[in-house]
């Protein structure tokens, strides 16, 4: 059984993920089929009707795709020159 979309809250806003970035946000409900959104059964608004702040995604950079600088390994040929 498909899951269903929670209610808007009071407001009518949704927290949903983007699928693309993975950052979660607050939305009209409205919105929700013009976007590639996954609802969430969060609160996506504050006591004073405010939408709640984004959450950015955070994706740990792999050990491939990190940057180097600064001094490096020594390589063969420092060692074969002394």
């Amino acid at each position: 059984m498909p899951k269903s979309t929670p209610e808007p809250d009071q407001f009518g806003r949704l927290r949903v993920r983007d699928e693309d970035t993975g950052h979660e946000l607050s939305i009209p409900a409205s919105g929700l089929p013009h976007g590639n959104y996954a609802a969430l059964d969060e609160p996506a608004s504050n006591s004073g009707g405010d939408p709640l702040p984004p959450k950015h995604a955070t994706k740990p950079l792999s050990r491939s795709n990190t940057p180097t600088s600064g001094q490096q390994a020594d390589t063969a040929k420092e060692h074969d020159n002394g």
